[in-house]
């Protein structure tokens, strides 16, 4: 897996810390949502013989950001993983 060094991570909670400090001075709040991808929810579609990373770079970047920013970090890959186990929701291409 092509993980982040830390000096991108450091880089990457700074500028979302800004931000942060930007929203509250505004009175507003800021999040980070992420936005998985197809294969990330849709694991089974993809071909055989290819092996789940045990950390991704969104694990290693929501570690970093829990131990080193106040920004919250919303996490929905697992929501949107049962919702599609459980809901039947289609897989499209």
């Amino acid at each position: 897996t092509n993980l982040f060094n830390e000096h991108t991570l450091k880089r990457i909670a700074s500028l979302a810390e800004k931000r942060r400090e930007w929203a509250e001075e505004n009175g507003k709040k800021f999040y980070i949502l992420d936005c998985p991808d197809k294969a990330t929810v849709y694991w089974d579609y993809l071909p055989s013989g290819l092996e789940r990373a045990e950390t991704t770079r969104l694990d290693q970047f929501i570690s970093y950001m829990s131990e080193n920013s106040e920004v919250p970090v919303i996490d929905v890959r697992e929501e949107l993983i049962m919702t599609a186990i459980t809901m039947k929701v289609p897989y499209t291409r």
